[in-house]
């Protein structure tokens, strides 16, 4: 008896695309424009990730040593992509000031809560430059722009291997059996296949996929912070709380602006400020007037999570 091999789709989609005289669009990798610029985006995002590294010694005078000389030139230039971000032309001055006062609290503090604090609200910063950086260059919907974003992404071409915030992205997704990783991964490349096609409109969307799921990997990061704060005080470890508290406040200034969109998001801001005021990461014992729960509750309600 003989069998007919019935071929796989991937393999009808090329022979279609072959009489059409078109190539098939690759699904399964991302496939640059232009490797040669992929390249060089690449190796600016291994200067950050190396500015990361420095971070986690906690020597904050390396740590200055290296702001200055790899990353504080591009942050202080950066202009805000979003257009809900008021900021606007000054997010990177601010942001600039945040890293230069967060770095002097580390160098000023032999209290190691203080300096983890210190060196997280850096790495928080870190990821913010990237996501507008992100949405900035999908917003010019060039081949070299989308070419861009997919480097500042972190992840490889094959998917097979993930750093910066595709890294963070996947840890979260583990912990909240969530895919914001692979949601991202795949728009970047639907959206590549468009922008090669001329498909304007699936291009649009595919970017705002990718925002959409990068909005809500930082409500999950600022839900997993939160709830480790939670977890320490439940404990009665108050100084284990500092560092969760530091980085979920830098997450929550972040995403303060959009959160201003959402439907009662000024009231949620309200409620969300007035529970981190309570907290002060210089007195340890603070962290239990905060009632961490309230947090979580208010980025559930906000992005709609239920866990």
């Amino acid at each position: 008896m003989r069998f007919l091999l019935v071929p796989k789709v991937a393999t009808l989609a090329a022979l279609v695309a072959g009489c059409s005289g078109q190539p098939a669009a690759v699904t399964d990798r991302y496939v640059a424009f232009d490797p040669a610029l992929v390249a060089t985006t690449q190796a600016k995002v291994k200067v950050l990730d190396d500015f990361r590294t420095t971070l986690e010694a906690k020597d904050f005078a390396a740590i200055d040593a290296a702001y200055k000389k790899g990353f504080q030139a591009e942050l202080k230039a950066l202009v805000a992509a979003h257009a809900y971000v008021s900021d606007g032309a000054q997010l990177g001055a601010n942001l600039d000031k945040q890293v230069i006062d967060a770095i002097a609290m580390g160098a000023g503090s032999p209290d190691v809560k203080i300096k983890e604090a210190a060196e997280e609200l850096v790495q928080t910063i870190v990821y913010r430059f990237t996501f507008e950086t992100i949405h900035g260059e999908q917003q010019r919907s060039t081949r070299e722009g989308w070419d861009r974003a997919f480097a500042f992404y972190g992840r490889s071409a094959d998917g097979l291997t993930v750093s910066g915030i595709a890294a963070k992205a996947q840890k979260r997704d583990a912990e909240f059996a969530t895919k914001k990783n692979d949601t991202v991964f795949r728009a970047l490349i639907e959206g590549r296949n468009a922008l090669a096609a001329g498909d304007a409109g699936t291009t649009a969307a595919q970017a705002a996929t990718v925002d959409k799921a990068l909005t809500e990997f930082f409500g999950l990061q600022a839900r997993h912070e939160f709830g480790e704060a939670a977890e320490a005080v439940e404990k009665n470890l108050p100084d284990e709380a500092v560092e969760p508290y530091a980085v979920g406040k830098g997450v929550i200034a972040l995403l303060r602006d959009w959160i201003k969109t959402q439907p009662g998001g000024a009231a949620t801001l309200a409620t969300i400020d007035a529970e981190l005021a309570k907290g002060d990461p210089q007195k340890p014992a603070t962290m239990k007037d905060v009632k961490f729960t309230i947090l979580v509750t208010a980025i559930d309600t906000t992005f709609g999570f239920k866990f």
